[in-house]
């Protein structure tokens, strides 16, 4: 395995610890398409969900965030809708 020189933690908030578990629930069991070149852990802290990402180059860097975004954006909204967050 290549060294993963590229981080980026993020930190989105939810309105609680709850919804921030649901969303890390959801989100867990999708694994990285290309392993080798970047590794992720998901985390709680209180009511935010923390991603943290490793990544190979500062292209797969932008690819894989553009991914989980995409992803968020679809849990987030399909919690509005069936949860009323």
């Amino acid at each position: 395995m290549e060294p993963l020189p590229h981080k980026v933690e993020i930190r989105v908030p939810f309105p609680s610890e709850q919804d921030a578990k649901l969303c890390m629930q959801v989100l867990a069991p999708d694994r990285e398409l290309k392993e080798d070149h970047v590794a992720r852990t998901l985390s709680l802290d209180g009511n935010y969900l923390i991603a943290k990402y490793f990544c190979s180059s500062a292209r797969m860097t932008r690819v894989t965030l553009n991914s989980f975004f995409e992803n968020l954006h679809l849990v987030v909204d399909s919690m509005h809708e069936l949860c009323s967050l």
